[in-house]
């Protein structure tokens, strides 16, 4: 969410060192029913940062 802000130089990193490891999340949903549209929004900013290949 701030990694523009990073690379652009407006905000400083100060505890890079401490940054936990990034956490795997999996999203489970029945195959045979549709995917309200607001569910289908979250599951595509979860995936974002992969899709980036960044962390955020």
């Amino acid at each position: 969410m701030a990694t523009d802000a990073v690379r652009s130089g407006n905000l400083e990193e100060v505890l890079g060192a401490l940054r936990p490891e990034p956490t795997p999340i999996s999203v489970v949903f029945p195959s045979n029913r549709q995917v309200p549209l607001r569910l289908r929004l979250l599951i595509d900013r979860l995936a974002q940062p992969a899709t980036d290949g960044g962390h955020r």
